[in-house]
């Protein structure tokens, strides 16, 4: 969980809006924990 913080905070750092993937059944559990919301198609994080 902490890789995935660090990679947030650099991408808001280069002026992301936006940060989206797609997750496994067992993996979306963590993404929600870090603010992913879910999607029809994948995980979405909004950085605003």
């Amino acid at each position: 969980m902490q890789m995935m913080k660090i990679l947030i905070d650099e991408a808001k750092e280069k002026g992301a809006t936006e940060i989206s993937l797609d997750a496994t059944r067992e993996g979306r559990a963590l993404y929600k924990k870090l603010g992913f919301t879910d999607s029809d198609e994948c995980m979405v994080l909004n950085l605003n």
